[in-house]
């Protein structure tokens, strides 16, 4: 008799309040960030059984989209919508000439625009119904990071108001990456759940509930 696969556990459906936030100067997603080894830990119990989960880069979520984690046999397949840039100065802006407008490189593997699609930025909110919008950042049919801000009207001064604002922005590909998990001892006073508490940069009540599909 062939054997029964395992259910896959989904932990992150995401029907629950949890959006990336931007904090400050910074931008707060799903996954407790740890100062030992400066990854994203999440403590999944399962069959009994408490695995880590250790992520390079917290779970991120705008709007309706969500990256997702599917956990069984203690291996985690980690799908990916989005992409973080540290520093949205790194993108190489330019200026439109005589005008108060930026745009960036190509972002090859940005999703082209639409009014839903994915965005998050410190610095502009975004708003995707047009591409030259005061105030805010947008995406160009051209696959650029397009800002217009009256305040600035050269590339010197712009570029200097935007270093070290990170970014978040959707794929037009997801990515996939799987993680071997190893199973942690714990004692017997210890419980764990699959729910993520507020700290270490996590955003609020972001739980992860087992939704088989």
């Amino acid at each position: 008799m062939a054997r029964q696969a395992t259910p896959i556990q989904y932990l992150t459906a995401w029907r629950l309040v949890g959006n990336s936030e931007v904090h400050g100067t910074e931008i707060w997603s799903c996954g407790e960030l740890s100062t030992t080894d400066n990854k994203y830990h999440i403590y999944v119990q399962s069959n009994g059984k408490v695995f880590d989960i250790a992520l390079t880069e917290p779970l991120r979520k705008v709007n309706s989209v969500a990256d997702k984690i599917e956990f069984a046999d203690s291996v985690a397949t980690v799908t990916r919508y989005f992409a973080y840039v540290a520093d949205i100065s790194t993108l190489n802006f330019k200026q439109v000439s005589g005008q108060t407008r930026f745009y960036s490189k190509i972002i090859s593997d940005c999703k082209p625009r639409t009014e839903s699609v994915g965005i998050l930025n410190t610095l502009y909110e975004c708003d995707l119904s047009t591409t030259w919008i005061e105030g805010k950042i947008s995406i160009s049919n051209g696959l650029e990071f397009a800002i217009q801000d009256a305040n600035y009207d050269n590339i010197t001064d712009f570029n200097a108001h935007i270093s070290g604002s990170p970014l978040i922005y959707e794929l037009a590909t997801p990515t996939t990456e799987t993680i071997t998990v190893p199973e942690i001892e714990v004692s017997s006073t210890d419980t764990y759940t699959q729910i993520i508490s507020q700290g270490a940069k996590a955003v609020a009540w972001t739980s992860f509930t087992p939704n088989p599909e």
